[in-house]
């Protein structure tokens, strides 16, 4: 118990200011010429965003804003695919060259371009280890296959300008889509899940990282007849604010018929699963590259669709499909220099707008300025944000960091409900030890004291009960066997236990 309140005591001294301001700061830009070129750093720490013009390290320029700040809102590093560079714009020890091999060269060797990447580039704090961090990103290799690769940054290092620890660690080896990662943080409050689709149909692979590993993949299979019976490519995912939500846009092209599809599944935070599949379908001659984000409150999604149209949804309605209502559509604008202001991919910032790029790569963003409003009123103005610089036609991509666990959920066992607990791990008042975890035949799961008079319950990712079992008063451990069990994450319960109810993840391999 002494131990409990002291490391609870321990993580709040530490982190009483934390905000999860990990998002808090976008950094943008397109080479080193005069005019609107070189670095924009975007801070939202004041709310509304406040710019920075740079000078963009040697041959760096960006394809994905891709970028990461400490829990309080300050900057660590930023990335192109191809250098790793620091808030002081220092390239950090052993920070170049993600992607060994013919591409690596072609991606990274333009003055003004970085790696290819389409919502595909991730950073996230490495739980319970501050200022560490995990870089999720493309590598394409020669055959023109996509796979998935993963470096650990250590910001504590070298006073602070940071170290890449390890980098081109494979996480997946098969055909990845456009528009590919999609993070959402566990039910515990604390890891991470990815959620990484497979390219021309809707199986899904979730990848969970966790203080110590990254664990995975746990593949969900959502394919069906409505889903694979015409050939389409993936182009943006999305999870909703409240984590209850997943969305992917496809398009299709048949013959001359061209169409997007919105696909739309319930998340299942602790289990890392998807169900209650939904599509929605915008028939359109012009429909391409599509987006979609959603609002703040959850309810409304927003989708562009052939770079001239913004559509609102009522995810609340009874016929999400028949609630599309037009909020905006391209009035034409260019730049001075000819460039086009069609509208492009989306992203949800932290003072409550969607901003959305352009096409073309302009020093403009529009804005959607009260996404939680309904219809019109949700206020989309066009070129409504001048930058110092012009932008790539992609925005980056955050999960919602001030999201936490799922309350009375199995797989709450931390209490991880704020900032003030993030990167602490906490011990429970009970020690239970299950061993060998991974396993894949016999398990056993023991304790310091003995045994009282408890149920023990296993659940599967799904939330069924597997297994059951009336523990003995006065033993100090108990065998059962998941030789027979499927590949997977598992939740070992013990209730009523001296805390109320003890809850351990048991993960049984193949």
């Amino acid at each position: 118990m002494y131990k409990t309140l002291f490391c609870l005591f321990l993580g709040l001294g530490a982190q009483g200011l934390s905000q999860s301001k990990h998002d808090y700061v976008w950094v943008t830009g397109y080479g080193n010429f005069t005019g609107h070129f070189g670095g924009t750093q975007i801070d939202f720490n004041q709310g509304e965003p406040q710019f920075t013009h740079f000078e963009l390290p040697h041959q760096f320029g960006f394809n994905m804003p891709c970028s990461i700040s400490d829990e309080n809102g300050h900057l660590q590093f930023y990335t192109n695919g191809c250098k790793i560079v620091n808030a002081s714009h220092e390239i950090i020890e052993n920070g170049e060259v993600f992607c060994s091999g013919y591409f690596q060269s072609i991606e990274c060797d333009e003055p003004i371009y970085g790696y290819d990447a389409y919502q595909n580039m991730l950073i996230l704090p490495r739980p319970g280890h501050r200022g560490q961090y995990v870089y999720f990103h493309p590598c394409l290799n020669e055959v023109d296959k996509t796979q998935v690769f993963y470096a650990e940054i250590d910001m504590n290092a070298n006073n602070g300008r940071g170290k890449v620890i390890e980098k081109q660690q494979l996480l997946r080896d098969t055909a990845l889509s456009q528009g590919a990662f999609a993070p959402v943080r566990h039910g515990n409050g604390r890891d991470w899940w990815i959620i990484l689709p497979r390219e021309h149909h809707n199986i899904f692979d979730f990848y969970l990282l966790t203080p110590d590993s990254i664990l995975g993949p746990f593949t969900r299979d959502m394919d069906d007849f409505a889903s694979s019976m015409y050939g389409y490519t993936g182009w943006n995912t999305v999870v909703s604010p409240d984590g209850k939500l997943f969305a992917r846009v496809t398009l299709t092209w048949l013959g001359n018929l061209r169409f997007n599809r919105i696909f739309l599944y319930d998340l299942d935070r602790c289990a890392g699963t998807l169900s209650n599949p939904r599509v929605i379908t915008v028939l359109d001659p012009n429909a391409y590259a599509s987006w979609a984000a959603i609002s703040p409150n959850s309810r409304y999604m927003y989708f562009q669709m052939g770079q001239t149209k913004l559509y609102q949804f009522d995810l609340q309605a009874p016929d999400i499909e028949a609630s599309r209502v037009l909020v905006g559509e391209y009035d034409g604008f260019t730049t001075p220099q000819g460039f086009s202001g069609q509208f492009h991919a989306m992203a949800l910032a932290p003072n409550g707008k969607i901003y959305m790029c352009t096409t073309s790569g302009t020093y403009y963003y529009h804005t959607i300025h009260a996404p939680d409003e309904p219809g019109l009123a949700c206020d989309f103005r066009q070129h409504d944000l001048e930058l110092p610089t012009v932008a790539q036609n992609m925005m980056p991509l955050y999960p919602n960091f001030r999201l936490y666990d799922v309350p009375n959920a199995l797989c709450d066992t931390l209490g991880i409900n704020s900032p003030e607990f993030e990167g602490v791990n906490i011990d429970t008042e009970c020690t239970f030890k299950l061993s060998p975890n991974p396993a894949n035949n016999r398990v056993s799961i023991s304790t310091r004291d003995p045994f009282t008079a408890a149920r023990l319950r296993v659940f599967n990712a799904a939330g069924q009960k597997v297994y059951e079992y009336d523990l003995i008063e006065g033993t100090f451990s108990h065998v059962f066997y998941v030789d027979a069990w499927a590949p997977g994450v598992y939740w070992v319960s013990i209730e009523p236990s001296c805390s109320g109810r003890w809850t351990g993840k048991l993960i049984v391999g193949e």
